[in-house]
């Protein structure tokens, strides 16, 4: 085992455990707006696409190791 292994597992675990939270906050925002909204309208659909997007532009990077 290389030291940079563990790190490695742990950056990953944690970018896949931020992936799911945003998923399922995605998920809630997107269901809320489905129950406010008529599900033909258009915009619902626009809606969750800019949830989606403003989630993409703020992931916030790995807590660092140094120190």
């Amino acid at each position: 085992l290389k030291p940079i292994s563990l790190s490695l597992v742990m950056k990953k675990e944690w970018m896949l455990n931020d992936e799911k939270l945003s998923r399922r906050e995605i998920s809630r925002l997107s269901n809320m707006v489905n129950r406010r909204r008529n599900p033909n309208d258009p915009s619902r659909l626009f809606s969750i696409f800019s949830i989606l997007s403003s989630h993409s532009r703020q992931l916030p990077s790995p807590p660092s190791r140094h120190g």
